[in-house]
């Protein structure tokens, strides 16, 4: 089991935070690839805050990888789509990373 940090735009962190999105599109490049058991240490990222105005902090949510889809339904190659399993998000990531 290994852990994968990983940045997660605003939107979708907000749909796994809140129960609509229980999956992950990935490309398959980390080292040893991913599987079942591991953790997604899912980060908020925000692309257009300045990395220094206080809006960047980076709220995280925890994901166990359940189930994964290489090579079929249309999943290229070098990419695999992970069911996910979230832990209770922490009050940071709820709020949108505000304190």
């Amino acid at each position: 089991m290994a852990e994968h940090i990983l940045k997660c735009w605003n939107n979708e962190f907000d749909a796994i935070v809140d129960g609509r999105k229980r999956f992950e599109w990935r490309k398959d490049d980390r080292p040893g690839r991913f599987e079942v058991g591991d953790v997604l240490v899912l980060q908020r990222f925000n692309p257009s805050a300045p990395e220094d105005d206080g809006t960047a902090k980076p709220s995280t949510l925890r994901a166990h990888v359940t189930y994964i889809v290489r090579g079929m339904f249309d999943v290229p190659r070098d990419y695999c789509v992970m069911s996910i399993d979230p832990e209770s998000p922490t009050p940071s990531a709820r709020d949108g990373g505000k304190l």
